[in-house]
């Protein structure tokens, strides 16, 4: 049996902040750092609600429902052109 690996939530932070600003694929930050592509789907959900909590009426910029949207299209395109070549 596998043992899980836990990841400290300054790790996870700043992976979800390194795929929003340098616009990675999923899937690709997912093969760079041996972590299921789930778990970083996970944490980039996780992440919006605590900036959503967060910035309660602040200036602070949203992680929303669209942007997530984005980065899941964003990683199914770059998936589908590296599966078909």
């Amino acid at each position: 049996m596998k043992k899980l690996k836990q990841y400290d939530s300054d790790f996870k932070r700043q992976t979800v902040e390194y795929i929003l600003e340098q616009r990675k694929p999923v899937a690709q930050v997912a093969r760079e750092l041996d972590i299921s592509p789930n778990t970083l789907h996970g944490w980039l959900k996780q992440y919006k609600r605590q900036t959503n909590q967060d910035a309660q009426g602040g200036g602070a910029q949203l992680l929303d429902d669209r942007d997530l949207r984005e980065l899941h299209v964003i990683d199914n395109i770059k998936v589908d052109h590296v599966e078909a070549h």
